[in-house]
């Protein structure tokens, strides 16, 4: 995600992105299809993250691409002095993809050194969304993949999670993590984030973690209208927007969907799902298990390519 750091890439994945296995959420019928379970045409939402580095961006064009929604770069945890910094892009990126009517959703690049570091590090990118009366549809990620953070242990590494997660909980916003699938299978006990959105990195045709996820970060070079720079592109089979807003009132809809028909767990009728339920479901889809990608040749489902 950061665009200095090295980062091995699978060369053969040009190939666009099209189906997916059917869910286990799917087969065993605990959720109806399309409500928490995406399924837009077999597919997942198309989701792009950015920073600073992808420079000025047409939201509208990238709108216009398919893009359902966006996962920005709020700060970061300076490398010099060890200052938090706000991305000097985050507010226009924020305003501009909310008015053309995108999900989003944000992220913090750590350094943390400490799990003190990591608390500070989400009271920081709360008080930033707070102060800029930012109204998320997406989690906030906790972006862990510093190769100076890397040195320590897992357990320490996995305390770095917890601490950030559950302050940006206690702040009132929906937690995830972001990492690649050797932080997540080496570096990270990820049985500890039950309640956390995962966010899985594996630049392949495939993602073959083993664990449960519901975005997959699979390029670091896809080509969005409206996006001079290479983009990173994503797959979402989680909708995160429903249960982020799960005790809010729906506002107008956003991402191109029509207004949501009545919600299990909506006792009132009015298109808000109870707490209880929310969590509930939560935990569940934390339990799923693995949403496979699959790449028949010479198919093109609407996602752009990697050039």
């Amino acid at each position: 995600m950061k665009k200095t750091l090295c980062i091995f890439l699978c060369l053969a994945f040009f190939a666009p992105v099209t189906t997916f296995a059917a869910s286990a959420a799917e087969a065993d019928g605990r959720y109806p299809p399309g409500e928490y379970i995406i399924n837009d045409s077999e597919t997942g939402w198309k989701v792009i993250d950015v920073s600073y580095w992808n420079g000025d961006i047409d939201w509208e064009k990238v709108r216009a691409d398919g893009v359902k929604a966006v996962i920005m770069r709020l700060g970061y945890r300076g490398s010099r002095a060890y200052t938090l910094v706000e991305d000097v892009k985050f507010k226009a990126y924020y305003d501009g993809a909310s008015k053309a009517g995108l999900y989003i959703g944000v992220y913090f690049y750590s350094l943390a050194r400490d799990v003190k570091d990591a608390a500070e590090e989400a009271r920081f990118t709360a008080e930033k969304l707070k102060e800029y009366g930012c109204a998320l549809d997406f989690p906030v990620y906790y972006d862990i993949e510093d190769r100076r953070i890397e040195v320590k242990s897992k357990t320490e590494c996995t305390e770095l999670v917890i601490a950030f997660c559950e302050t940006i909980k206690k702040e009132g916003f929906y937690p995830g993590v972001y990492c690649n699938k050797y932080w997540a299978t080496e570096k990270l006990n990820m049985s500890e984030f039950e309640d956390c959105a995962v966010w899985i990195a594996m630049y392949a045709k495939t993602c073959d973690y083993a664990g449960p996820y519901g975005m997959w970060q699979y390029s670091e070079t896809g080509k969005v209208d409206g996006i001079k720079e290479y983009a990173d592109l994503n797959v979402c089979y989680v909708n995160y927007q429903m249960l982020v807003n799960s005790e809010k009132e729906n506002e107008k809809p956003k991402g191109g969907a029509g207004a949501p028909e009545q919600l299990s767990g909506d006792v009132n009728g009015d298109g808000v799902i109870s707490h209880e339920y929310a969590r509930l479901i939560l935990r569940d889809i934390t339990k799923i298990g693995i949403f496979q990608m699959n790449f028949p040749p010479q198919q093109d489902c609407g996602v752009s390519k990697g050039f």
